[in-house]
């Protein structure tokens, strides 16, 4: 009869060891397709996180402007397509009672950079301010510094370059 209880225990044993054998990959598969869900998830974001925003709004200052200490300004851009985006700015001058608005394409060469500079062009909305050609660097993402070169005629005068300095916030 011990033999038979030895059997019993052992074919019991054995059959009980087989059940919980085949539960265990069942519960090993749920957690790895957790695991890859969340790897795709993080992957995902990361993504959205490295491509440029769409649009950005700020405010700027400003020492454009006849007698001027500093004016303040406000721009959107538009994001087109790879480093371009399209550009249009407005500048209280103070002094003349008046906006200086501009159209204008910005380039953004090396995008990945973690501090990326720029170069652009604006066309003036009135005669007096007919065209701007500015520069910059984006010290973070909100916080951007630039030179700018406004004037009504094609020659290269010191007094029509101007530095600004702003805040920005991308949506």
């Amino acid at each position: 009869m011990k033999e038979s209880l030895k059997k019993r225990i052992l074919i019991g044993g054995l059959l009980v060891l087989t059940l919980v054998l085949s539960v265990l990959p069942v519960g090993a598969g749920a957690a790895s397709e957790e695991r890859e869900a969340l790897f795709l998830a993080s992957r995902r974001l990361l993504e959205e996180q490295q491509t440029p925003p769409h649009t950005k709004a700020g405010i700027l200052v400003t020492n454009y402007g006849k007698d001027a200490e500093y004016s303040l300004g406000a721009r959107v851009e538009s994001n087109l397509s790879g480093p371009a985006r399209f550009l249009v700015e407005g500048i209280y001058l103070k002094e003349e009672k008046e906006v200086a608005g501009f159209i204008g394409m910005k380039l953004v060469p090396a995008i990945s950079l973690e501090r990326p500079l720029y170069v652009g062009l604006g066309i003036g909305l009135k005669e007096e301010y007919r065209f701007q050609l500015f520069g910059g660097l984006e010290l973070t993402d909100n916080i951007f510094v630039e030179m700018k070169y406004i004037n009504d005629e094609i020659s290269f005068d010191e007094e029509n370059l101007y530095v600004a300095a702003g805040f920005q916030l991308s949506f």
